[in-house]
This record gives structure tokens, C-alpha cells and sequence, in this order.
């Protein structure tokens, strides 16, 4: 990656992660190079806040596993889908029974908000910005 991103959490002596200083990070970035008018590629700034998070996400994951002596590791979510978190996880966590599932069971939910979206526009119309509750439909 052509950006050198934080890993503030990285240094701590504990198991909490975040990624806040990190999307500001990025915000300030591009924000700067706004301002003074850099050409940039948004996938250099992506592939650089990838490596950033999953740096953090690896070494917080091998000290929860040292530190519980965990025999198993499960992979699950839509994260689980990200090639590089799949690569990393089997090339850097040793000694350790890794469990990721096969790539068509590893979707988020985005695609059935969308459904749900289109299905409640369809019903209803437009909503106003303010409605954010949560509701069947």
C-alpha cells in the first residue's frame, strides 16, 4: 500500500480494537490531498486502510489466542469474505485448528437490506430521511 495508515491499538497491552483514529485518519488524508489538489487513487487508500485494519485485526486475534490458549479459531460474519483476512489468518495464525467458511456463506447482510429497501419503496414510496426505526414490512 502506498500509504503509511495508524495502528495505534496495535502497542496496547490488551484485547480492545478500534478503528476510529484509523477512518480519521483516512478522512484527513484525502481531505488534505484535497486541498492541495493530489491526484490519488481510491484503491490505494482502500488497499492501505485494509492492511492497516487487518494488522490490527491479526495481532489482537494471536493475543486473544495466546493469552486463552485457544485451540480453535472461527472466522464468521461478512468480514469473513475479505481475501485478505482469509490469506493472513491461515499464513500468520499458527498452531491453531482455523475455521472460515466456504465464500457463499459468508455474505452481510447489505444485500438484504437493498431487498428490504426496494420492497418497503415499493410499498410505501419514499420515506423521510428522519424515519430510521427498525420495522417489518
Amino acid at each position: 500500500p502506498i500509504y503509511k495508515l495508524p495502528r495505534p491499538v496495535i502497542n496496547q497491552d490488551n484485547l480492545n480494537f478500534s478503528f476510529s483514529g484509523l477512518k480519521s485518519s483516512v478522512i484527513n488524508l484525502v481531505h488534505n490531498m484535497n486541498q492541495r489538489n493530489e491526484v490519488y487513487e481510491v484503491k490505494d487508500i482502500a488497499a492501505s486502510f485494509q492492511e492497516a485494519a487487518l494488522d490490527v485485526l491479526l495481532e489482537k486475534t494471536k493475543a486473544a489466542l495466546n493469552k486463552y490458549k485457544v485451540k480453535q479459531l472461527i472466522i464468521g460474519g461478512g468480514v469473513s469474505a475479505n481475501m485478505g483476512l482469509r490469506k493472513r489468518v491461515v499464513d500468520e495464525i499458527l498452531g491453531v485448528e482455523i475455521l472460515i467458511p466456504k465464500m457463499r456463506y459468508t455474505t452481510d447482510n447489505a444485500v438484504m437490506i437493498g431487498v428490504a429497501a426496494h420492497y418497503l419503496y415499493q410499498k410505501n414510496g419514499a420515506l423521510p430521511n428522519y424515519l430510521l426505526g427498525a420495522y417489518s414490512i
